[in-house]
């Protein structure tokens, strides 16, 4: 058995009764011997086996439960293979919540309970999931993490494959004087090494936007992070008893709300074809949500931002992004490079910004979110931090979607749009002054294209009763004309791709675009992010659209003459480059963030030079002054999710807070 690293303890299997014949007396252990160990190894009781074998012939886990030890088995794969993520995750997560619940209790710190951990000989599978545990938790470098486990059970992890996952998997560089793993002298002849298996990657498929991505979680895990989400969306306790995606959806641009755009200001983006998802950011690891609420694990880094004494940045923790992930196309070699746009920000390091408006929200996302990678990234590629870590190994880059005053609408639509790598099928034109709303969101607007005004159905094939597929919707208001639940659009059909089985598609999520001259709705894609139709009012929104059918030059019409009214002075003054109050300054902020970004990263430049975005002519938004008071803010109380956050770190990140 190995030395205690914190409160988990290392150790090969011990052998039930059974093996007696074969082993000598004083070579057996036996989990009552196995328990003294642990006991003497630290003062804490042993309360916790997790045990990574994929064998049931080792001994009767009940033993453990009659000495009050909790038992959890994790069978992880070995004999070449090292552990699965999905079974890394379950450990991680079955450690770490036992570990809470006892520091709930006051059991915390030196005084945690011990955690016994062990696969077959307690070296490496042990090993890797002890050093994951330390990285993730710990916050240790996977080589600090590594000595860690070495010094406690020696020689630690002896596998040179199972060292290069561990480095591969956390996207961390190899040192050069990284000592090579040694044999143990009772392994006996040293195997050889696996060899990676080589991939051809012009036989793998092409990347696309709406790919699982990521690792699986357990169903506990994921059930913890759908809760996180829905109560920094909506509030503390909100979770309790909804099972809805929390994310502000848009509607469609129509005449009847067309006058927004005078009474409000706007800004504007491109609307990116994309897979809608949200970032929740914990200490446990990064998390992609979509529509459905299914859950994946993802390892990307997340700095805070420097504190004002200058001490190192640490990680995020309990920070949740909204926005869409889109698969961009390099022009000249065909390359296909996943990218997560973010365009809005909800909660950071436990603080909700909810109330807030959106553009001081969109401003708070970059600063505190974004540039912090962008500026890590950039300092590690300049040989300025000395950081091991690799963000061009992420699973995917991270930037922050950019938007423009209303005025720019004609220059995204006839030079933007045209250029960008990925498919766009309109605009988003976005409050400026909104505070983020959970569901439909009535001054959130969307232009389509006329062509690609959609509507998602859920389709119905029922052959007893007629051939033709019946479209879907749902209807999820109370008092409406109709019941609350599933309605078939009443004389309504279909085109499906040709020769393709209608039963198929029974139950299906599918997108459709209406032709007018057939007056029938035609199949564009599966939607596999989505378990529901569009709601009831929804279509009604869409159809609207459709028969209003705003097409572009009404469009730019209408925002010429709303960009004259009084409401949008100072974006005006903005595009013109001349002062104009409050938003002189936030101008000048502008061009001192172009030159700083100049300096930015080399993975900033890379992604940059493969977007083949066209930029309209307008400067970068603003970044915010700091000049607010320390406010103390009241952060909802969500389980397990408390960080103590130092006073200094706490006045830097406030500066922008209400």
């Amino acid at each position: 058995m190995g030395s205690p690293v914190g409160p988990l303890v290392a150790a090969k299997v011990p052998l039930g009764a059974h093996f007696d014949a074969v082993i000598p007396p004083d070579k057996r252990m036996n989990v009552e011997s196995l328990a003294d160990l642990a006991a003497a190894a630290r003062p804490s009781p042993l309360a916790l086996v997790v045990d990574l074998t994929r064998s049931q012939r080792y001994y009767d886990p009940n033993r453990w439960r009659e000495l009050g030890v909790q038992y959890v088995k994790v069978p992880c794969r070995g004999r070449g293979q090292v552990p699965e993520p999905s079974a890394v995750n379950d450990f991680c997560w079955e450690v770490s919540s036992f570990l809470k619940l006892a520091a709930a209790g006051g059991r915390g710190g030196e005084s945690a309970p011990t955690v016994l951990v062990h696969c077959t000989h307690g070296f490496n599978r042990t090993g890797f999931m002890i050093v994951s545990y330390l990285v993730r938790y710990g916050g240790l470098l996977v080589r600090q993490a590594l000595r860690q486990f070495a010094q406690a059970r020696p020689p630690g992890i002896y596998k040179p494959y199972y060292v290069q996952a561990l480095f591969r998997y956390y996207h961390e560089v190899v040192p050069k004087d990284f000592p090579q793993p040694s044999q143990p002298a009772w392994k006996g002849p040293a195997s050889p090494d696996v060899p990676e298996e080589e991939c051809d990657p012009a036989l793998e498929p092409p990347a696309q936007h709406d790919d699982v991505m990521g690792e699986e979680v357990g169903v506990a895990e994921a059930a913890y992070v759908v809760a996180g989400v829905l109560d920094c969306v909506l509030g503390a306790g909100a979770s309790q008893g909804r099972r809805w995606f929390p994310g502000s959806q848009p509607v469609s641009l129509a005449r009847s709300n067309l006058e927004l755009l005078r009474s409000h200001r706007y800004w504007v983006t491109w609307k990116a074809d994309g897979t809608r998802y949200m970032i929740l950011v914990l200490q446990e690891g990064t998390y992609l949500v979509d529509r459905k609420l299914a859950v994946r694990r993802v390892q990307l880094r997340w700095p805070m931002p420097p504190s004002s004494s200058g001490k190192p940045a640490k990680l995020q923790h309990l920070t949740l992004l909204d926005g869409e992930m889109i698969v961009d196309e390099e022009m000249d070699t065909g390359r296909r490079q996943r990218r997560f746009l973010a365009y809005d920000l909800m909660h950071v390091a436990g603080h909700s910004l909810v109330k807030l408006p959106w553009k001081k929200r969109y401003d708070i996302l970059q600063r505190d979110v974004v540039g912090p990678r962008q500026r890590e990234g950039g300092a590690i590629g300049a040989g300025q931090l000395a950081l091991p870590y690799r963000y061009d190994q992420e699973p995917f880059r991270v930037r922050r979607k950019e938007f423009w005053t209303l005025g720019q609408s004609r220059t995204l639509l006839h030079r933007f749009i045209p250029a960008v790598s990925h498919e766009s099928d309109g605009l988003i034109f976005q409050d400026h002054d909104e505070p983020y709303e959970s569901g439909t969101c009535n001054t959130l607007l969307k232009w389509k294209f006329a062509s690609l005004n959609s509507v998602d159905f859920r389709l119905r094939f029922d052959p007893s009763r007629d051939a033709e597929p019946r479209l879907e919707l749902l209807e999820t208001r109370v008092g409406a004309p109709r019941a609350r639940g599933y309605h078939a659009l009443e004389g309504a059909r279909i085109r499906l791709p040709e020769g393709a089985d209608p039963a198929s598609f029974h139950h299906a999520i599918v997108e459709c675009v209406y032709d007018g001259e057939e007056q029938t709705w035609v199949y564009l894609r599966d939607r596999r992010d989505k378990q529901t139709p569009n709601a009831y009012h929804v279509y009604e929104s869409v159809q609207a659209s459709i028969q209003d059918n705003i097409l572009e030059d009404e469009l730019l019409e209408h925002v010429d003459e709303a960009f004259r009214e009084s409401i949008y002075a100072g974006d005006r003054a903005l595009a013109e480059g001349r002062p104009a109050g409050r938003e002189a300054s936030e101008g000048s902020s502008r061009r001192e963030g172009k030159n700083e970004r100049q300096n930015e990263t080399q993975q900033q430049q890379q992604e940059t030079q493969h977007h083949h975005e066209t930029q309209p002519p307008a400067p970068s938004p603003p970044r915010p002054a700091l000049a607010a008071p320390h406010i103390e803010l009241k952060v909802p109380a969500l389980a397990g999710y408390e960080r103590q956050v130092s006073e200094s770190e706490e006045e830097d990140l406030c500066d922008d807070l209400p």
